[in-house]
């Protein structure tokens, strides 16, 4: 008597296909399976006739005798309350909204997208969220103050010091100046500070009774003094920078005054900003990475109504920060797609000697046709998606602090007018601590611990902290 071979069915660590319960077969002989097994149903017997092939499962079926060979599919009917493959089709999408069985999900996959606060813009704005909108770093005024000598953190033009103060983390909070000046004395703080247009501002810091003939905080267009703060705020508006590309913030010490002790806290503040202590400036924009991911399955959109899946990223045992990827939670497999790293890393050249553009190579980044994919804690992108690229062609900027990207020749520039008259060196030290994630030209691997996130009988809401949901495989019941 020839036997068949072995019943061909998924399993339900596979495919998931409708359930079948206490399933037997009988042809040229017996077969039974204990437990559970899926459709479709394939019997395998050798090449002759099949006779009295009979099967039994939720159902009865009967194959006509003579007529069948090798292969035969057997069309068993649902039970009741059978399990059904489903596919999410609404992603990728923040919530994934759906109704499901009580079973682990066969697949999901979520996004892990570079976590920068934006307070509201559509991209980096160097003007700040907090208090002081006026970005300063003892780097950056070094850059821009080169006609007298600097000793430290100490400089001298015209008779008059300037020291800058700063706290232990290096935020500048303050300018403390002395001496007699021979001709007027400046110090550069910023040039053309990144305000919004069609807001208002003051500007305030300088100490009670300056006047134009002893001492002032000014914000200039260098050829016409728009706003002057003489010791009780000014305010100021954004000056147009096709218009005045010169534009700047600056301490002034008049010729023939004498500073003993002056203290300067400079700050630029929103009009509706009543408080006028001094805060000092900080980043509004810090880029960080992601350490874990919280997956939650929840019937409301409320996570403690449901359950939260906790996943640690790590490189076997150590910690790992991830600045963008995608993880399959099912397998466990995290793939990291996007680095961090700051401009003290890189290779800078300027572009030409009377230009402010330069030139930022060193990152093993994807240079993909019409990609461009780079986003910096300090400088904005020349256009509101940070996927578009733009040809730098003859620097055509509506602003100084500006991502560009050349699409022939797919080279990384950053635009800062205020370092137009400084070297590429000069302009690497000043931001050697600006942050930029970028596209890895060959993306990295991770195997995590697999997690089964099971969704709920009913109603669920899917979502995860990282980003969207990508790809959601689940089950849902139906009835015959």
């Amino acid at each position: 008597m020839d036997f068949f071979d072995i019943l061909l069915a998924k399993k339900l660590e596979d495919d998931r296909d409708p359930k079948v319960e206490g399933l037997s077969v009988t042809a040229n002989g017996t077969y039974s399976e204990e437990g559970v097994v899926y459709k479709p149903v394939v019997v395998n017997v050798p090449e002759t006739p099949l006779s009295s092939l009979s099967v039994t499962a939720n159902g009865t079926y009967t194959a006509p005798s003579g007529t069948a060979y090798d292969e035969v599919d057997v069309d068993v009917p649902l039970p009741e309350n059978a399990y059904l493959l489903e596919e999410y089709e609404d992603v990728p999408t923040d919530i994934a909204s759906f109704t499901a069985s009580d079973a682990p999900l066969k697949e999901l996959n979520v996004a892990i997208t570079p976590q920068q606060d934006l307070h509201g813009y559509d991209s980096p704005w160097v003007g700040g969220s907090e208090k002081n909108k006026l970005p300063m770093t003892v780097d950056g005024i070094k850059a821009i103050n080169t006609s007298g000598t600097w000793s430290g953190s100490n400089y001298t033009v015209n008779g008059v010091t300037f020291s800058i103060i700063t706290d232990n983390g290096g935020n500048i909070t303050g300018v403390e100046v002395n001496g007699t000046a021979s001709a007027s004395a400046l110090l550069y703080l910023k040039k053309t500070p990144d305000l919004l247009d069609n807001t208002y501002y003051v500007l305030n810091g300088c100490p009670s009774n300056g006047s134009t003939n002893t001492y002032a905080l000014s914000y200039s267009n260098n050829s016409n003094i728009a706003y002057n703060d003489i010791g009780s705020g000014v305010d100021i508006q954004k000056f147009d920078y096709t218009t005045y590309p010169n534009s700047s913030v600056y301490i002034v010490i008049y010729s023939g005054y004498t500073a003993n002790n002056l203290l300067f806290k400079p700050m630029i503040r929103l009009a509706s900003e009543t408080d006028a202590t001094f805060e000092p400036y900080s980043n509004i924009c810090p880029i960080s990475g992601w350490d874990e991911v919280n997956v939650v399955v929840s019937p409301t959109t409320d996570a403690e109504d449901g359950t939260t899946y906790n996943i640690q990223f790590k490189d076997g045992d150590n910690p790992l920060t991830v600045y963008g990827g995608s993880l399959d939670v099912v397998s466990g497999e995290l793939v990291v797609d996007r680095a961090k790293i700051t401009i003290n890393d890189l290779s800078v050249t300027k572009s030409s000697n009377a230009n402010y553009s330069f030139q930022i190579a060193g990152m093993p980044r994807k240079y993909g046709t019409g990609v461009f994919d780079i986003i910096s804690d300090s400088y904005k992108s020349n256009t509101t998606d940070h996927s578009r690229e733009s040809n730098i062609g003859t620097l055509e900027v509506t602003n100084d602090f500006t991502i560009l990207c050349n699409s022939g020749t797919r080279t990384f520039y950053i635009c800062d007018s205020q370092f137009t008259n400084n070297t590429a060196e000069e302009f690497k030290v000043a931001n050697k601590d600006v942050e930029l994630v970028y596209e890895l030209e060959t993306p990295q691997t991770y195997q995590l611990t697999p997690t089964a996130v099971k969704s709920l009988l009913g109603s669920n809401n899917l979502w995860a902290s990282t980003g969207q949901i990508e790809t959601l495989e689940y089950f849902t019941k139906e009835t015959s």
